[in-house]
């Protein structure tokens, strides 16, 4: 800013300014009302009118700072998530203001810090500042590795339902004895890390397909000789069984076993 003209009146003042940015000068007016005595002599003035512009804000509600200085912007900013529609308006000074992004955790992020610049004069809200979390390449890896882990675990089982794998990896009871059972894998199934899906099933790590072989021994009686035999499933986790990720209240990694 560099102030050009001023004119002071009984009850208001203005002063003329030029706003250099981007090497170009745009010139602006404030307007101030008289507010009182400063210092026993000096009459105080306060602002009523200048080159306001409009920022337009999604969500900045966990923005530590802007263009380095401490701030809270709950009560200004959308919710978290929230659409377009629901961004709110800002009066600023023409400026550039770097908006600091939220701090991550190691399984979100809110990316980059965002800076904007706001010209003097322009009728429209300025471009959009808003954070979106998202997942960071630890969360994909330790979800897909947990989800490995508890199929492993439940392929170990020597039982008919394993252990937290009931649905899936279950083996149908027969009508006769049956012990030493195993799994193992003729072809693996395949895991994928869908983040924030449009479908409205949120994230999840994904499980398709898989053919699983069984070996085990059986008997009619007690008094039989034990019988090697083996059985197949294909396809074992169809096209999708999903497993929903998100994260607690203490940051870590959630994930719902429950269609296992």
């Amino acid at each position: 800013f560099e102030i050009t003209t001023s004119t002071v009146s009984d009850n208001g003042a203005t002063v003329d300014a030029t706003v250099t940015m981007d090497s170009k000068r745009y010139d602006v007016r404030f307007a101030l009302d008289k507010a009182g005595i400063r210092d026993v002599f000096f009459d105080d003035r306060t602002l009523v009118s200048g080159p306001e512009q409009a920022l337009t804000v999604g969500y900045v509600a966990t923005t530590p700072q802007v263009n380095g200085i401490d701030v809270d912007l709950a009560a200004v900013s959308a919710p978290a998530g929230a659409s377009d529609s629901t961004t709110k308006v800002l009066p600023v000074l023409p400026g550039i203001y770097t908006f600091t992004a939220p701090l991550g955790t190691a399984y979100l992020t809110f990316g980059e810090n965002q800076t904007v610049t706001v010209l003097p004069g322009q009728q429209d809200a300025q471009a959009l500042v808003s954070f979106a979390s998202t997942w960071t390449p630890q969360a994909e890896n330790d979800a897909l590795a947990q989800v490995s882990a508890r199929i492993a675990s439940c392929m170990n089982s020597d039982q008919f339902h394993p252990r937290d794998c009931p649905t899936t990896l279950e083996m149908t009871e027969p009508t006769y004895a049956v012990t030493g059972i195993s799994r193992s894998w003729r072809m693996q199934p395949v895991l994928d890390f869908v983040s924030n899906s449009d479908s409205g099933q949120g994230t999840y790590v994904s499980v398709a397909g898989g053919n699983m072989h069984i070996t085990y021994q059986w008997r009619w009686s007690e008094t039989d000789t034990w019988r090697p035999d083996w059985v197949t499933r294909t396809d074992v986790f169809g096209s999708a069984t999903l497993v929903p990720v998100t994260v607690g209240a203490d940051g870590s990694l959630q994930l719902d076993f429950g269609d296992f």
